[in-house]
């Protein structure tokens, strides 16, 4: 399979690891991790979704992944297990998940994500949920992530990490952790990375909204989301 996607080639790299018949090696599997500047909603960056809830405009996500369970680790956390195992012998030659064993559904981090905003904004952000995740991940390049990935159920073990790190420090749990994050990056009016025009035009199609051009910062920025938001563009490239 031709393909540069993430968890394909982490994976063909664990394979030359467990292949090579040395253990100088430790694999570590962290999941889905998040802090003050990431916070994900299934395959979406904040500047997918939260950019556009605080923007006033419709959280766009996908029913078929909502109702699938994940878990999310705060990302200290994560640091903290690294680093607390680089060096031990233990650890060599082993392939270690460090993730906290706490599930929720992507549904439930939604509703959380919606209650900590209208807390912060005072407005409740509007919710618009699509059928067909598989289709409308061609148009966002993710389409490995969501088949093989968020359309599953996830959960994980992580006794090998606590049985070979001395870390005490207990796993955030996810209400406290995300809600943390998301009110530290609202009060702090921390900056979005980039936007994509694409992506925010087809979330417009589908809410059946509009992004005003004065927040693109580029004329070519702009272009691209009138060809993409009022052309047959996206609907001819991607068949939707």
């Amino acid at each position: 399979m031709k393909t540069d996607e993430y968890a394909l080639t982490k994976a063909r790299q664990e394979n030359i690891l467990l292949s090579s018949g040395k253990k100088n090696w430790t694999i570590i599997r962290p999941y889905i991790t998040y802090n003050v500047e990431r916070l994900q909603l299934g395959v979406y960056e904040k500047e997918n979704w939260l950019y556009r809830a605080l923007h006033g405009r419709s959280i766009v996500f996908n029913k078929d992944v909502a109702d699938k369970f994940t878990t999310m680790t705060y990302g200290y956390d994560v640091a903290l297990r690294i680093a607390d195992i680089i060096g031990k012998e233990k650890a060599l030659g082993e392939a270690i998940h460090i993730t906290t064993a706490e599930t929720i559904k992507w549904m439930d981090i939604l509703n959380l994500y919606v209650s900590i905003i209208e807390k912060k904004i005072g407005k409740k952000p509007r919710i618009c949920l699509l059928n067909n995740s598989v289709n409308t991940s061609k148009v966002f390049g993710n389409e490995y992530q969501i088949k093989y990935d968020r359309l599953y159920n996830r959960s994980f073990d992580s006794s090998k990490i606590d049985m070979i790190s001395e870390c005490t420090e207990k796993y955030v749990t996810l209400e406290e952790g995300l809600t943390k994050c998301l009110e530290q990056f609202i009060d702090e009016k921390r900056k979005f990375l980039g936007i994509s025009c694409k992506l925010q035009a087809y979330m417009d199609i589908v809410a059946r909204e509009r992004t005003p051009l004065s927040e693109f910062t580029t004329f070519k920025q702009k272009i691209k989301y009138i060809i993409c938001r009022y052309t047959p563009f996206l609907s001819w490239k991607y068949k939707l």
